[in-house]
């Protein structure tokens, strides 16, 4: 199969006149760097869009870092576990309702903000109470409502 397709293709080739042979070959380098450009094209352009991402990343790195230092949070203060919190996500909304704290947050580091409030919550009695994710364009949009256990 591939003896009949170099035969095939050489047949091809003697059977132009060297004037087309020229153009072919021409052509054929003519492809070879639209291809090359179209490489290093969508290459800058990851470069750039990486580049334009970088301090957001490392901003979520800095936080899922404070998240994992933050001590534990003492006795069963909801105001002492906000404060734990807002000090880790800065971002976060909380707000206080009848012995319950709501927060609200959007971001892509969903785990870092459940990692910190397991850390901030252990031992002090307070439980997820409601939970809602939704999607949000490339972010996740969170509302959770946070309780004391009975």
């Amino acid at each position: 199969m591939r003896a009949a397709m170099g035969h095939a293709l050489k047949t091809f080739w003697d059977q132009r006149q060297p004037r087309e042979q020229g153009l072919l070959v021409l052509l054929g380098w003519v492809l070879v760097l639209c291809a090359a450009f179209l490489g290093w094209q969508a290459l800058v352009e990851d470069s750039q869009r990486l580049s334009e991402l970088l301090p957001a990343l490392r901003a979520d790195v800095e936080r899922i870092e404070a998240a994992q230092a933050m001590p534990v949070a003492q006795g069963r203060s909801l105001a002492a576990l906000a404060h734990r919190l807002n000090q880790a996500f800065p971002t976060l909304e909380l707000h206080e309702e009848a012995h319950r704290l709501v927060l609200h947050w959007r971001g892509q580091q969903v785990e870092a903000l459940f990692q910190a409030l397991n850390r901030a919550g252990a031992g002090s009695g307070f439980e997820i109470l409601s939970a809602d994710i939704e999607r949000r364009d490339a972010d996740l949009q969170v509302e959770l409502v946070l309780g004391t256990l009975p």
